[in-house]
């Protein structure tokens, strides 16, 4: 179980203040085009925006974006690998290959980026095992790095939103994950 003191006690302040609030941050993204996530990072957060949205067809053009552009960008990096496994997932493929290549891309990057990459990859790879625990576990340390700093976690941050994450929560639910860790930043409302 998580500890009764919500994560988020010490960053109340910053935190959406109503859904609409939030949903207009989440929204902000929306304006721009889909040809501006040229980067795997910036893929991420726009493929989470998509699943939060719950617009499949933004989903599935990133997809097909990702798959025609990191696929043969040669720089395969943990952020390359952990969208090229979105995409798997997106399609019904086999995601093995790219969730063990981001493992290894995790790996083989400084410890501190280690650290910050750790959590995103278990969440993943807690979804596609459909273990609800590992999921769970992961998303508090992923939160818990949000409210650290968000400007150098991996997933980014859109205000005091954590959308990366937020966007794995709406795929953890799709598989039957119960989320059990709250906090402003993953607003159940938005994956309920």
């Amino acid at each position: 179980m998580y500890p009764a003191k919500r994560i988020e006690d010490d960053y109340n302040d910053n935190r959406p203040k109503s859904e609409a609030h939030a949903r207009a941050e989440v929204g902000q993204f929306l304006a721009e085009p889909l040809e501006q996530l040229y980067t795997p990072s910036a893929w991420l957060y726009g493929y989470s925006v998509a699943l939060i949205l719950r617009d499949l067809a933004a989903a599935d053009a990133l997809c097909r974006s990702a798959q025609a552009t990191f696929s043969s960008d040669g720089q395969a990096t943990f952020h390359t690998h952990m969208a090229l496994a979105l995409c798997a997932r997106q399609t019904g493929e086999d995601a093995t290959t790219e969730l063990t290549s981001a493992y290894f891309a995790m790996k083989a990057a400084d410890l501190d980026q280690q650290r910050r990459m750790q959590p995103t990859w278990n969440m993943l790879k807690a979804i596609y095992r459909n273990q609800a625990k590992a999921f769970n576990d992961a998303l508090f340390i992923a939160l818990n790095l949000h409210y650290e700093g968000s400007e150098g976690a991996v997933w980014g941050s859109a205000g005091h939103l954590a959308i990366v994450p937020l966007g794995l929560c709406c795929l953890a639910r799709e598989e039957g994950i119960h989320v059990e860790v709250q906090s402003a930043a993953i607003p159940h409302w938005l994956f309920a």
